[in-house]
């Protein structure tokens, strides 16, 4: 983690509410828990949430999308260190990953 990523609660209070959402986002807490940490309503926060491209919507995605990317990154460094089991396990991942792809080309023309 670099320092300007706060883990302390304290430190987290201090961000703005997209930073904070996206911190909240990226240890995967609810949405209820979300709107009760930032002080909101929780159906105004979820209409948020749930609205593409708003702010908070975006918080999230971004939250969680730095979260999997950090993890996927070590698992990635790991594996080409010689790990097998990382190895084996980014294979996997990255299949997944390929098929989802596809899946969405075909289905929703992504």
């Amino acid at each position: 983690m670099t320092k300007d990523n706060p883990t302390k609660s304290e430190e987290l209070q201090e961000l703005t509410l997209a930073e904070t959402v996206e911190r909240l986002s990226a240890v995967n807490y609810s949405f209820k828990d979300m709107a009760l940490y930032v002080g909101m309503k929780k159906s105004a926060f979820i209409k948020e949430a749930t609205t593409e491209d708003s702010a908070i919507w975006t918080a999230i995605q971004k939250g969680r999308l730095k979260a999997q990317f950090e993890i996927d990154d070590k698992l990635a460094q790991n594996a080409k260190s010689g790990n097998i089991t990382a190895a084996q396990i980014y294979k996997k991942s990255a299949e997944d990953k390929r098929i989802e792809n596809l899946k969405a080309q075909i289905f929703y023309g992504e």
